[in-house]
C-alpha cells in the first residue's frame, strides 16, 4: 500500500492523487508577498509574453483553489515555460508535482528552487512534507506537528501530508489522529473528505461513513467524475446496484471511454439479474481491456449463473493465474469444480483458500489492533512481511521487513528474508551488506 493509498485517493488525469485545498497565499503568493524572483525575466520580450505569464498563473490558482491539481500543473508549466527563473514558481510546481504523488519531479522543482533562492523556511517545509509523503513519516512528525500545535497557515497542508505518509505505511492509529484534525480544521475540505472516505471504507465493504463523504464531496463538485466514481462504488458495494448505475451513467456521459465505469455498470448490471445484458458489455469491455482480471471474474459469475460449469472455471481459472491468491475467486470455483464432480481438485483449492483467509485475518489484526499499541515491535513488522510474501505482495512484504530493520537492524530473521528480496531484485551490493549482518546460521 506503500503507492497505493496515494492511487485511492488522488486524480493524475484519470487516476486521482490529490489531497488539499491550499489558499492562495498557498499557490499564488499576494503581490505582497512577492520575491524579486517573482518578478518577469529580463529576456522576457515583450508585454504580451508577461501577461501570457500572469494569464497562466491566474488560471493555476483558480485551479488550485478548486482543487484541479492536474489543471494546475498544465499552467504552472506553461508559466515556468516562459519564466524559467522564478524560484517561487519551481516551489509551487513542487508542491503540485507532491500532490500528484510525482515525487521525483518535487525533488527535481525543489533543487530548483534552493539554487536560485537559497535555504528558505518554505522549502524546508515543502521538503519535510516530501520526506513525510515518501516513507520517512515517523521521522518528520514531530517537527511538521509542530505548525498544527502552533496553528500555523500552513497546519492543513501539514495534515494533509502526514495523512498521506501514516496510510502509506499503514499506520492507521496515528493516520487516523492526523485525518480528524484536518477535518475539524477544514470540514468542506473536498480532498480531505474522499482521503477519510478512503480511510473509512479501506476494506471495499460500502461504509455508510465513506459513502456519505463522497456524496457531501460531490455536492461540493459536481463535475469531479473521479468522486462520482467512487460514490458510484460504495452504492456497489452497499448491493444499490440501481443507484449505483445512475452514477455509472453520468460517468460514461462525461468520459464515454472510461473504463472504471464501464466495469462497474456492467457488475451492477448482472447484480440486477441481467445476465444476457452484462454478459454483452463485458465481452465489449475485454476486446477493449484484453485479459481485464474483473471482467473476467464478472464472466465466470455469469457463466456459474447459467450453469455452464466449463466455461465458469474457464474464466475464473484466467482470474487466478493474475491473481492467485484471490480468495473470491478461488470459492467460486470450489464451487464449480464439485459441481464438474472434481473433488479432489477442489478439496486443494479449498485448503489454499482456507490459508489466505486465515493470513488476511490475521494481518487484518496485526494492523488494526496489534501494531496500534505497539508500532514499533520489529517482530509484528516482520510478521506483517511474513504474510505479505506468502500472499504473493513482494514489494509490501520488502517494505516491512525493511521497517523491522529499522527498528531493529540486526532483526535475523527480516535480514536473512531482506537478503532475498535483495538478491531477486538484483540489488547485489545492498544484499551482501546485510548479508555481512546475519549471525544466526541457517
Amino acid at each position: 500500500m506503500f503507492r497505493r493509498a496515494f492511487a485511492n485517493f488522488a486524480e493524475v488525469g484519470a487516476t486521482p492523487v490529490v489531497l488539499l485545498v491550499l489558499g492562495l497565499a498557498l499557490l499564488l503568493p499576494s503581490c505582497s508577498r512577492q520575491k524579486p524572483d517573482d518578478e518577469p525575466d529580463k529576456d522576457e520580450a515583450t508585454a504580451g509574453v508577461r501577461e501570457e505569464t500572469e494569464q497562466h498563473l491566474r488560471q493555476a490558482q483558480r485551479a488550485f483553489d478548486r482543487q484541479r491539481y492536474p489543471e494546475a500543473l498544465e499552467h504552472l508549466d506553461k508559466a515556468n515555460g516562459l519564466r524559467p527563473r522564478s524560484a517561487a514558481l519551481h516551489l509551487r510546481l513542487a508542491r503540485v508535482a507532491r500532490l500528484l504523488g510525482d515525487f521525483q519531479k518535487a525533488d527535481e522543482h525543489l533543487r530548483r528552487y534552493k539554487d536560485l533562492q537559497g535555504q528558505t523556511e518554505e522549502e524546508q517545509l515543502e521538503h519535510l512534507m516530501l520526506r513525510a509523503q515518501t516513507g520517512e513519516v515517523e521521522k518528520v512528525y514531530r517537527e511538521l506537528w509542530q505548525y498544527v500545535e502552533d496553528k500555523r497557515p500552513e497546519a492543513s497542508m501539514v495534515l494533509q501530508a502526514l495523512s498521506y505518509g501514516f496510510l502509506e505505511q499503514q499506520l492507521y492509529a496515528p493516520a487516523k489522529k492526523c485525518l480528524t484534525e484536518w477535518r475539524k480544521l477544514d470540514p468542506d475540505n473536498i480532498q480531505g473528505l474522499v482521503c477519510e472516505g478512503w480511510f473509512l471504507d479501506r476494506d471495499g465493504g460500502g461504509s455508510p461513513e465513506a459513502h456519505k463523504n463522497y456524496a457531501r464531496a460531490l455536492e461540493l463538485d459536481p463535475s469531479r467524475t473521479d468522486i462520482r466514481l467512487r460514490l458510484a462504488r460504495s452504492y456497489l458495494a452497499q448491493q444499490n446496484d440501481r443507484k449505483a448505475i445512475e452514477h455509472f451513467k453520468k460517468v460514461l456521459d462525461q468520459q464515454p471511454d472510461n473504463a472504471e465505469a464501464q466495469l462497474g455498470l456492467a457488475q451492477a448490471t448482472r447484480n440486477l439479474g441481467k445476465g444476457k445484458e452484462a454478459k454483452a458489455m463485458l465481452r465489449r469491455f475485454l476486446e477493449e481491456h484484453p485479459n481485464n482480471a474483473t471482467a473476467l471474474r464478472e464472466l465466470g459469475m455469469t457463466a456459474m449463473e447459467e450453469q455452464d460449469y466449463p466455461q465458469a472455471e474457464e474464466w475464473l481459472q484466467q482470474v487466478l493465474k493474475q491473481q492467485p491468491n484471490d480468495a473470491v475467486v478461488m470459492h467460486n470455483l470450489i464451487h464449480c469444480l464439485r459441481r464438474l464432480g472434481r473433488q479432489a481438485e477442489s478439496a486443494e483449492y479449498e485448503r489454499r483458500m482456507k490459508q489466505i483467509n486465515q493470513d488476511a485475518r490475521r494481518l487484518d489484526d496485526l494492523i488494526r489492533n496489534k501494531l496500534v499499541v505497539k508500532p514499533f515491535d520489529p517482530e509484528l513488522n516482520y510478521e506483517i512481511g511474513v504474510i505479505y510474501d506468502r500472499l504473493g505482495e513482494e514489494t509490501q512484504a520488502a517494505q516491512w521487513f525493511a521497517r523491522a530493520l529499522k527498528h531493529d537492524p540486526n532483526h535475523q530473521k527480516a535480514l536473512k528474508a531482506a537478503v532475498k528480496y535483495l538478491e531477486k531484485a538484483g540489488d547485489k551490493e545492498r544484499a551482501q551488506e546485510l548479508r555481512e549482518r546475519i549471525t544466526e546460521k541457517e
